[in-house]
């Protein structure tokens, strides 16, 4: 699997924020792993039609936080909804299946923390 960088850390989160948001798009894999003594993720996406690319990765590097409620009686993941946002600390969150409140809620679930992220396009 051939991967080119598209965007980093601000630039990620400006990227899928417009036209390449997750929403609509559908998880296929997550691997977590450690790196460099660090938590880290990897999250292969299937974009949505509008989108300019159909695969992408989400690299999460230096993680915080993760934590995942997946179960056997929804699908496998179909994104409806996303928080991507940078926080005050210089890290960065994302949940996939937030709560309706605007803010940082711990009622948020799929929840990742992370320091950096870069975003591939899968060829």
């Amino acid at each position: 699997m051939k991967m080119n960088l598209i965007a980093s850390n601000d630039e990620a989160i400006s990227l899928l924020s417009d036209k390449n948001s997750l929403i609509d798009s559908s998880i296929q894999k997550i691997e977590i792993f450690k790196e460099n003594y660090q938590l880290c993720a990897k999250i292969l996406v299937k974009c949505r039609n509008k989108s300019d690319y159909n695969y992408v990765i989400l690299h999460l590097k230096s993680c915080c936080k993760i934590s995942l409620f997946i179960s056997e009686e929804f699908d496998f993941y179909n994104v409806e909804n996303i928080k991507l946002k940078k926080l005050d600390n210089a890290k960065y969150y994302i949940s996939f299946d937030p709560s309706p409140l605007s803010g940082i809620s711990s009622e948020d679930e799929d929840v990742f923390v992370f320091s950096e992220i870069d975003v591939c396009n899968v060829a």
